[in-house]
C-alpha cells in the first residue's frame, strides 16, 4: 500500500475527512474558514497529507471526503490539484462542488501560476446551463 493509500484508509477510518485534526494533518495555522489565513504544512508528513487529500478527491462513497480534501488541498497550496479540483466542480453533491469553487478560488488568489487555471475552471462551471452550479461557483468567481 502506497503513501496516498495509507492516509485515505486513515481518513476513512476516522469516519469522514472532517473528524481529522488540524494537528494530526500537520497544519500550523488553518485559519478560521478556508480564505481566511494560510496554511503551512510542515515536517515530513506534508506530501503524505497531499497525496492522501489528492487520493480522497476522487473516493466514491463519501462526499464529505471528497469535500474536505478540497480544502486540504487548497489550504496546502498544492497549485498540481487545479485540474481535479476543477472536475470536482461538476459533482453531483453541491457541498463537493461548493468545496471545490472554493478551493480554486483560493488557489487562483494565493499563486499566480494557478490564476489561470483556476479562472478558466470556474467559468466553465459558470457558463454551464445547470442554475444552481452557477449559483455556487459565482461567489469563487468574484473572490478570484
Amino acid at each position: 500500500m502506497d503513501a496516498a493509500q495509507g492516509g485515505r484508509q486513515q481518513l476513512r477510518h476516522r469516519g469522514v475527512a472532517a473528524d481529522v485534526g488540524a494537528e494530526q494533518l500537520g497544519v500550523q495555522r488553518p485559519g478560521r474558514a478556508l480564505g481566511c489565513g494560510a496554511a503551512d504544512l510542515g515536517g515530513g508528513d506534508a506530501e503524505a497529507v497531499r497525496d492522501a487529500a489528492r487520493a480522497g478527491l476522487t473516493d466514491p462513497d463519501e462526499p464529505m471526503v471528497r469535500s474536505m480534501c478540497s480544502m486540504i488541498l487548497a489550504l496546502s497550496e498544492d497549485v498540481e490539484s487545479v485540474d481535479a479540483l476543477g472536475e470536482l466542480l461538476f459533482d453531483d453533491t453541491p457541498l463537493v462542488s461548493t468545496a471545490a469553487a472554493r478551493a480554486l478560488a483560493y488557489l487562483g488568489d494565493r499563486k499566480d501560476e494557478a490564476n489561470g487555471e483556476a479562472a478558466r475552471a470556474l467559468f466553465a462551471a459558470f457558463a454551464t446551463e445547470d442554475r444552481e452550479l452557477r449559483e455556487r461557483v459565482r461567489p469563487a468567481l468574484v473572490k478570484l
